[in-house]
C-alpha cells in the first residue's frame, strides 16, 4: 500500500543527457524537438510574409525598406536565427536537452527581434499614427 507510484520510469532518461535530466522521456523530448523545428521553420516563413514581403511589393516601399538597416535588420535577423535554430535542431550532434534549452533561447530571442522590428523606426509609428502590429487590431 506504501508504493511509490509515478507516471515515468526511472530508466527513461536519454544517457547522452551528461547529467541533465528534465524528467521526461526521450520519446517526449525528440517530439517537442521536432515541433520546435516546425516553429522555428513556421515563425521565419511568417515573419517574411508579414514583415518584409509586403514592404517589397511597391517600389516606394521597397525603397524606404532597403533605405535603413533598423527598417530591415531585425526581420533579417529573425529569419536567419530561425532558420539556424531549425537547421542546428535536425543534426544529430545536439542532445535533446541542448535542443530544449535552444528553443528557450529562440523564445527570448524572436520576442526582442519582433519587438525590435515593431517599434525600432520611429517613422513607421509615425506613418500608423502609433497602431502598430497584432495587438492593436482589436481596437
Amino acid at each position: 500500500m506504501n508504493e511509490h507510484v509515478t507516471l515515468m520510469h526511472p530508466d527513461a532518461r536519454d544517457p547522452t543527457a551528461r547529467g541533465i535530466s528534465s524528467g521526461f522521456p526521450v520519446d517526449l523530448l525528440s517530439q517537442s524537438a521536432g515541433r520546435l523545428r516546425v516553429l522555428a521553420l513556421l515563425y521565419a516563413f511568417v515573419f517574411f510574409m508579414a514583415g518584409v514581403f509586403p514592404a517589397l511589393l511597391f517600389p516606394d516601399d521597397r525603397a524606404r525598406f532597403l533605405g535603413s538597416f533598423v527598417q530591415w535588420g531585425p526581420s533579417v535577423i529573425g529569419i536567419v536565427v530561425a532558420v539556424l535554430v531549425a537547421a542546428v535542431i535536425r543534426s544529430p550532434r545536439v542532445s535533446l536537452p541542448t535542443a530544449m534549452n535552444l528553443g528557450l533561447t529562440f523564445e527570448i530571442v524572436s520576442s526582442y527581434v519582433i519587438a525590435a522590428a515593431e517599434f525600432a523606426d520611429p517613422m513607421g509609428l509615425e506613418m500608423h499614427r502609433g497602431m502598430l502590429g497584432l495587438t492593436t487590431s482589436a481596437r
